[in-house]
């Protein structure tokens, strides 16, 4: 399988949501943060994005109101990507 998707992957966790407030009120709620909990997930952000100023396994963030993230591939430091690459 070449094409990963974080929606669908075992390992992506969405691990909280932004406090409701008058900015998300007319939404269908709060955005979600998704991150990668798979065990080779830091050092392969690491490696890919040394000088990186995002948190080491970060996706995304959901669509308000949504539990999965919207993006349609992997980030390129995805490790199940880079495991099939080689």
């Amino acid at each position: 399988m070449s094409n990963f998707i974080c929606r669908y992957c075992q390992h992506m966790k969405m691990t909280g949501r932004a406090n409701p407030n008058g900015n998300n009120y007319g939404l269908k709620g709060p955005r979600g943060e998704c991150f990668c909990e798979h065990p080779k997930a830091i050092e392969s952000f690491r490696r890919v994005c040394p000088k990186s100023p995002r948190m080491a396994g970060f996706i995304d963030f959901t669509p308000p109101g949504d539990d999965y993230p919207a993006l349609k591939t992997s980030p390129q430091w995805c490790p199940l990507k880079r495991e099939v690459a080689k």
